[in-house]
């Protein structure tokens, strides 16, 4: 059966949390949050032009101890080890969404006889065949 690495056993309500999860990680907002905890974002954006002047401006305002205080919680912040290493071993698993469902489980049946019939038409491969070169082209494009 073709897709057997990525099939996986799950409930409905499984499916709907790995879906928001999902929904969650790539929406904007944690997006910029999570590059923003990564310490060469924090140094790119010290560096722009608008950054560095309210940095002067806060440094000649706020108490030496408390800027140095704010900048060393800054940088803290910036090499969080929660950030997840995007070079993961494992594919990562992507639930169908409700549409995708009912999408793939359609009930049409598609049939060849009448082509057969009236444009003599016969097919290059059985369907044996087919599978095994579908098989052979899910591997080259690594698709599983």
């Amino acid at each position: 059966m073709l897709g057997v690495k990525s099939t996986i056993l799950a409930s409905q309500s499984d499916i709907a949390g790995l879906n928001k999860r999902y929904k969650q990680e790539h929406a904007t907002v944690h997006q910029i949050v999570t590059a923003l905890r990564r310490p060469e974002t924090i140094i790119w954006i010290s560096h722009l032009p608008a950054v560095a002047k309210l940095a002067r401006w806060g440094e000649s305002l706020i108490p030496a101890f408390w800027w140095e205080r704010f900048r060393q919680a800054v940088l803290a912040s910036g090499a969080n080890k929660h950030h997840k290493s995007s070079a993961s071993p494992e594919k990562p698993i992507l639930p169908l969404s409700k549409d995708q469902i009912d999408f793939f489980r359609a009930r049409t049946r598609v049939r060849i006889d009448k082509a057969k019939r009236l444009l003599g038409y016969e097919p290059s491969f059985d369907l044996e065949q087919g599978m095994k070169l579908t098989e052979m082209w899910v591997k080259y494009s690594n698709l599983v």
